[in-house]
């Protein structure tokens, strides 16, 4: 029988978790790296800071934003000390911690839902407390006072040129046109349950969770404050109590109508966007057989991260979402894992002040934070599918393994491993050294179905920024 030598070449990185390899751009698990945005390319991720404890003063941080200004990210929480207030700090661009502020006094917590409560707009800080009021102020080194006492805020909205605000019920009010209080704006003839009010385009939408558990997308207009139905997606309305499960991203609204257990007793959701015409299903997230105590969408670097934190287990999974055509459902890998000591007292909310990602943590019983995007780079590596050639009933012999990275430094090591069929373990094929392209030829190894693993391991000290753009396998098949 004559053999013929084939060669499957990966140059771009599309659809994650796919088991066998069907179509241009599948794989199946990367770690450590990330697709680039041409996704033609897996570049090492930025990795995870040691442990920063932050001020002894301050506990329970619940909120954050970023100070472009004066390059401050600042974090906002409880005060460790009875009578309990709302009190505020930051990290310094060096990562070097202020002192402790008194931001709302008399008050034991933010209020409002989870990452909806608090924002650092117009040059002022708006803040939700557990008493339903709204505080502001011009900064966030000194006590804001009440700015209304409506005791029933839950929901931060800025809009245009306006600040809004959705209260207990669903009732809307706006910053008025002196900038000195509050006035009504939409008041519903019905009680609504609203998770979350984003500006779109010339409205704005409300996202409108019902009994049933299912999820609505109201469009209220800025102008005439009409609310108008746009879909209802059927869900189980089931979101933890901390992180927000919404977000805007690339001119989309993305959202998830609650998780719920799969049929093996792993917690799923479902994510969908709307793109002002219609709604569609991108992707299927699941997550772990525990629930997670947060969970949470946030847009970094042009990418949107999806995030799920447990208590007890100090797990933050990180997940970014790997774009397709508009024809193909979006999937998401997982992006730069992080085990961080924990506590119940805590969550492990996540947040982008900056572009700089922050994650809680905890180390010696003390709360601190761990954070990534500016600084040294994480090893990581590729699995790819299962290859079968389009052949899975015809024995196959592996001859060659070549990788291709984008940089070549001395102690930048691409490691080349594979097994075949149902062989558990990995074999490593070759180590490459100081070099653009990695290969272990004359391997002679037969196989029905073949998975091939790339590991980056980066000894040079250095932080060496390099990326791979190709795998190819080169065997053998009768023909």
């Amino acid at each position: 029988m004559p053999v013929r030598v084939k060669e499957w070449v990966q140059t771009e990185w599309l659809h994650p978790a796919v088991t066998l390899y069907g179509k241009k751009g599948d794989f199946y698990e990367i770690s450590g790296l990330r697709p680039t945005l041409s996704r033609d390319k897996l570049a090492r991720s930025p990795a995870w800071s040691s442990y920063l404890a932050q001020p002894a003063g301050i506990e329970t941080l619940q909120g954050a934003f970023y100070d472009h200004a004066n390059d401050r990210y600042v974090f906002v929480g409880t005060e460790v000390a009875d009578p309990y207030s709302i009190v505020s700090f930051y990290y310094s661009s060096a990562w070097s911690a202020s002192s402790v502020t008194d931001l709302v006094l008399g008050s034991s917590t933010l209020g409002g839902l989870s990452m909806r409560n608090l924002a650092y707009w117009g040059g002022e800080a708006y803040v939700i407390n557990s008493a339903g009021a709204i505080y502001r102020g011009g900064g966030y080194t000194g006590e804001i006072g009440v700015f209304t006492s409506s005791g029933s805020a839950q929901i931060l909205c800025p809009a245009g040129d306006r600040m809004y605000y959705v209260g207990t019920g669903g009732f809307v009010e706006v910053l008025n046109d002196a900038d000195n209080a509050f006035e009504a704006f939409f008041l519903s003839a019905a009680d609504m349950d609203v998770r979350f009010m984003m500006p779109f385009r010339a409205t704005l939408l409300m996202f409108v969770r019902h009994g049933s558990g299912d999820l609505t997308i109201h469009s209220l207009s800025v102008s005439t404050a009409a609310l108008r139905h746009l879909a209802t997606i059927r869900g189980t309305g089931d979101y933890p109590a901390v992180g927000c499960l919404f977000t805007m991203h690339h001119d989309k609204a993305y959202f998830s109508p609650g998780r719920y257990v799969d049929p093996d007793g792993v917690y799923a959701l479902d994510i969908y966007s709307y793109n002002g015409t219609y709604v569609e299903q991108i992707a299927h997230v699941r997550t772990t057989a525990t629930a997670a105590n947060a969970m949470g969408f946030i847009t970094w670097r042009g990418e949107l991260l999806f995030y799920a934190s447990y208590s007890g287990s100090g797990i933050i999974l990180t997940k970014l979402m790997v774009d397709r055509s508009a024809s193909e459902e979006e999937s998401f890998t997982e992006f730069s894992p992080l085990t961080a000591d924990h506590q119940s007292t805590f969550d492990h909310l996540l947040w982008n002040v900056g572009e700089e990602l922050v994650v809680l943590g905890q180390a010696a019983a003390s709360e601190g934070v761990y954070h990534t995007g500016a600084g040294p780079l994480t090893d990581g590596y590729l699995v790819t599918s299962y290859l079968d050639m389009d052949s899975p009933g015809r024995l196959k012999r592996l001859e060659t393994l070549t990788v291709l990275v984008d940089t070549a430094a001395t102690d930048f090591k691409v490691l080349i491993k594979y097994r075949v069929n149902d062989t558990a373990g990995w074999t490593t094929a070759v180590t490459g050294n100081n070099t653009h392209r990695v290969t272990a030829a004359h391997l002679a190894v037969e196989f029905y179905r073949l998975q091939v693993r790339v590991d980056i391991d980066d000894d040079s000290g250095n932080d060496v920024d390099g990326a791979v753009e190709a795998v190819s396998v080169r065997y053998t098949i009768d023909t």
